[in-house]
């Protein structure tokens, strides 16, 4: 991790560099913002029980996080987008056939290769950065706006490829499919599967109203924390408290 860390470092000295790490991680990777040089302290509360960081649910942190972005972004005022992107691009390369990237074809005889959606992407590139990723926010807000259904490619989660992966990528897989609202400290998204049942290999039934307030991403560390916000919060917390009642039942 550092050189100045060795078997014989104080655990002082080890903590702190570790919280360095991880707050450099959460700032630079999991959950950057659009400053392109700041990091924000707001997750230094949660370092300070180093023991207590493996009984947060940081995945649905970064993916509520990613989703406030990707809701602030759709504005036409906004020009940066923020959040985990890597995540967001594989997402965008394998599924929405506008944003796919350019990528030489296979040989003929050459198998498909099976690798994680990522690692797909970067092998068959070949060709370094030959073609280099455009900045260009108002042209990607378009195609978002003018995709119509069969310009999206729906692949269920493929048990293959799954178990091929480390067995933390499928932990919990059960829940992938809960609807139930995903909170990064004051940040509150729904995951809405309810209407991405296709992607969990179940029909999709017509969907109901949303199950969000249209101005949710108005609720945030920037307005103001009262006991209005605080029984909305509370009442999004017992929703994920259910999460386990609130899985999609088996298509018959």
């Amino acid at each position: 991790m550092h050189a100045d860390i060795t078997d014989d470092s104080p655990e002082l000295h080890i903590h702190r560099y570790t919280r360095l790490l991880l707050l450099l991680m959460f700032g630079g990777v999991l959950f950057p913002n659009s400053s392109g040089n700041l990091v924000s302290l707001r997750f230094l509360h949660h370092l300070e029980w180093l023991d207590d960081l493996h009984h947060y649910s940081w995945g649905v942190a970064v993916l509520s996080y990613l989703y406030r972005q990707m809701c602030r972004v759709s504005m036409g005022t906004q020009r940066d987008v923020a959040g985990f992107l890597p995540l967001l691009q594989v997402l965008a390369s394998e599924r929405f056939l506008q944003l796919h990237p350019p990528l030489p074809p296979l040989a003929p005889s050459a198998p498909s290769p099976f690798l994680p959606l990522a690692r797909r992407w970067v092998d068959r590139r070949g060709y370094g950065r030959e073609y280099e990723a455009q900045h260009n926010l108002p042209y990607c807000r378009d195609l978002l706006d003018l995709l119509e259904g069969a310009q999206f490619i729906w692949k269920s989660y493929n048990d293959e490829l799954i178990t091929g992966l480390p067995n933390y990528c499928s932990t919990g897989r059960i829940m992938w499919s809960s609807s139930v609202p995903l909170m990064c400290l004051d940040i509150v998204e729904h995951h809405a599967t309810e209407r991405v049942l296709r992607q969990f290999g179940r029909p999709q039934l017509v969907t109901p109203p949303p199950a969000w307030h249209m101005i949710h991403y108005q609720r945030d560390d920037r307005s103001r924390v009262d006991q209005t916000y605080m029984t909305w919060l509370e009442a999004r917390i017992d929703t994920w408290d259910q999460r386990h009642d609130l899985i999609p039942p088996p298509s018959t």
